[in-house]
């Protein structure tokens, strides 16, 4: 079936349609949300967010424009902004559930991969680190990050990119 049959039968609302897009499209939707909810504390979201993405596109999919993009790209990109967007939820609620340490924003990998890391940014000051964590691992937004730490999103960036100078000079110094 081409794109476009499936596509007006999911316009006309036709269940046959989507399951033929899930048939044809489905395993890169999934591994798209996999690949961004990849912590183990994420896994038990990812049909929730599989879910929400089916839907929207049902609901969306007058909004498709084919002469923008093909429907595999556009489905992918919708598939990635709701597993984003899902994962900043996760981190922002268990932000909020328990106090901040430092250290423990890290993402949890291989305990060298950590260890490493964490090394080479205890050279930053506390906030700093602070910011870097929150920007790089749980990708929030420099606007999110300024509202928790008080600053303007100018300095969040000003902070990032001191803070990348001087990671860069001392993996140079370690041989990285």
């Amino acid at each position: 079936m081409q794109d476009e049959e499936i596509i007006e039968r999911i316009k006309k609302k036709d269940y046959a349609g989507l399951e033929e897009l899930l048939a044809v499209y489905g395993d890169s939707m999934l591994r798209t949300i996999h690949s961004v909810l990849s912590q183990p504390h994420e896994v038990s979201e990812r049909q929730d967010v599989a879910n929400e993405v089916f839907y929207e596109v049902w609901q969306k999919i007058a909004a498709y424009q084919p002469e923008r993009s093909r429907l595999i790209t556009w489905l992918l990109l919708i598939s990635r902004s709701r597993a984003i967007d899902h994962k900043r939820k996760l981190n922002k609620r268990s932000l909020e559930e328990k106090p901040v340490d430092d250290q423990e924003l890290a993402i949890e990998e291989s305990p060298l991969t950590k260890e490493t890391f964490l090394g080479f940014i205890e050279n930053l000051e506390a906030l700093d680190q602070r910011i870097f964590l929150l920007y790089y691992f749980y990708q929030e937004s420099p606007e999110t990050i300024a509202e928790q730490t008080d600053l303007n999103v100018s300095a969040i960036y000003n902070r990032l990119s001191r803070g990348r100078k001087r990671l860069k000079e001392r993996m140079t110094i370690d041989g990285f």
